[in-house]
């Protein structure tokens, strides 16, 4: 026993008790087992959040009264503002029109004869599929388009959706100030992003 106590082996040159070797071999061992299991970990709580079903949308300067707590005056002037309970504000002038349609799990929206200072809501009609409680982060374009997005205060970041539980997702679109002049037409697709609770941050 003491000869193995004081067995010296050489490691890059050098001469080292044995026991102390494989005191290092045993330690790094155990931080890489460590390590392992808690890359595990997170790779297992890891996993894509499958989206509410998408049924329809529609907007509040579309040209129809769709749904009259919502888009009020949508058969008539502008929306000037965003969204509020009873409807938009509006401009004393019709000249936008501004459609949406659902397209797979996105929604195409086009604004034609825009201009800055003219809004227009998105209105998306979901429906929660999962047996996941869904938590609304964001919407965002995905392309280039000279428009601005924004979550309405309808439907905020962190807006719940239970499981087999219809809802709404109000999103606010508007031409950027001096994008393309006036009177352009613009048009993008909208995607909108949903988490798991405590899977999240609001932006």
């Amino acid at each position: 026993m003491e000869d193995f106590v004081n067995r010296q082996v050489r490691v890059f040159g050098h001469s080292i008790p044995l026991v102390f070797l494989l005191l290092i071999i045993f330690v790094g061992a155990a931080i890489a087992g460590i390590f392992a299991s808690m890359q595990l970990g997170l790779e297992g709580n890891i996993r894509e959040v499958e989206p509410p079903t998408m049924l329809g949308a529609f907007t509040n300067d579309d040209g129809v009264i769709d749904y009259p707590a919502f888009d009020t005056g949508d058969d008539g002037t502008d929306p000037s503002g965003l969204t509020v309970p009873g409807g938009a504000p509006r401009f004393d002038y019709d000249m936008q029109l501004c459609t949406a349609a659902v397209n797979g799990g996105s929604i195409d929206v086009v604004m034609s004869d825009t201009y800055h200072s003219a809004y227009c809501t998105v209105r998306v009609a979901v429906q929660n599929d999962t047996p996941d409680d869904l938590y609304l982060i964001d919407a965002y374009f995905d392309g280039v388009a000279p428009l601005e997005i924004a979550l309405n205060d309808g439907s905020p970041c962190g807006y719940l959706l239970l499981p087999g539980e219809t809802g709404s997702v109000n999103v606010d679109v508007w031409p950027v100030e001096g994008a393309s002049g006036s009177w352009v037409k613009a048009e993008n697709t909208i995607d909108v992003r949903w988490g798991l609770s405590g899977t999240f941050t609001c932006p």
